[in-house]
């Protein structure tokens, strides 16, 4: 009978408390909570002057502002993510993030150890510290870099942006024939 218990107080926990890699510490106006598991979500609002209030994070979880929400939640690491409006992202990892559309911004401390990852379609950003603005377009990322540095990956491609600098990942298509198309201009 105890070691049931603990076998379930075990499960619990791990579920939980151990699965949580951060929390909300504010959202305002039309933020939504979901998991990409079971496609479902939720509205929800948290007063940044309540600790008590503070929404849990998990991996799998997806988070979404509309036209007038706003919401910021802190990575258990110390690593700090504000989405803007229209804003869609879904938390990978303890360092990693999706970013679907729309635009946020990272504070990353400099006592991480590993690089934190932003995945956007038009490629990936990698950050080990620093404040970061991402702007994902449909066809393009922007990422302006206001202190530390950041990597740009895209492909085989990899470029590093400076502070004060600011960098764009753009879709790639197919490989083109150039050939091919000096001779139909020609014909």
């Amino acid at each position: 009978m105890g070691g049931g218990g603990l076998l379930v107080f075990l499960s619990f926990a791990a579920f939980s408390h151990f699965s949580t890699i951060g929390a909300i510490a504010f959202a305002n106006g039309d933020v939504f909570l979901g998991s990409t598991k079971t496609h479902s979500s939720y509205k929800i609002s948290v007063n940044k002057n309540d600790a008590k209030e503070n929404v849990k994070v998990q991996k799998g979880m997806s988070l979404k502002t509309g036209s007038n929400g706003e919401t910021y939640f802190e990575m258990t690491n110390g690593i700090k993510v504000i989405l803007d409006c229209e804003t869609e992202v879904t938390i990978v990892a303890k360092r990693a993030i999706n970013v679907l559309n729309g635009q946020i911004f990272l504070s990353v401390p400099a006592d991480i150890k590993a690089d934190f990852n932003v995945f956007t379609a038009n490629g990936n950003v990698l950050t080990q510290s620093g404040d970061i603005n991402i702007k994902v377009l449909p066809f393009e990322t922007l990422v302006t870099v206001a202190e530390g540095s950041a990597d740009l990956c895209n492909g085989n491609i990899k470029k590093t942006i400076l502070k004060g600098r600011q960098g764009r990942m753009t879709n790639g298509g197919d490989a083109v024939n150039v050939d091919d198309v000096i001779e139909w201009v020609n014909e």
